[in-house]
């Protein structure tokens, strides 16, 4: 099941992104802490599959082992996947930090 969430969002994300550069808005609730914009532009410029196992492992607040369920691939590939996402992540706020 969350195979098929997965693709059906995966599609949608590829249509939107065809039709605008920017992420989309994120409706949300008057109540809610607002996101910050930069960070998720950032999230949305990392490699399609570092996007997925940011968007299930944090996002979703899914395991390890359903992450790597959900994408077809190994736990470790998707260690080494959040691992490069966050480092990546880091490494580009911190260098706007110094600016």
């Amino acid at each position: 099941m969350t195979r098929v969430a997965l693709n059906v969002s995966t599609s949608w994300w590829r249509r939107l992104r065809r039709e605008r550069a920017d992420p989309p808005d994120r409706p949300g609730a008057p109540d809610e802490r607002p996101i910050d914009r930069d960070l998720v532009r950032l999230v949305w410029e990392l490699p399609l599959r570092q996007r997925q196992v940011v968007a299930l492992r944090i996002l979703a607040d899914m395991s390890t082992t359903d992450t790597a369920q959900a994408l077809g691939i190994a736990e470790g590939t998707v260690k080494a996947l959040l691992h490069r996402a966050l480092r990546r992540l880091r490494a580009t706020l911190e260098a706007g930090e110094d600016r």
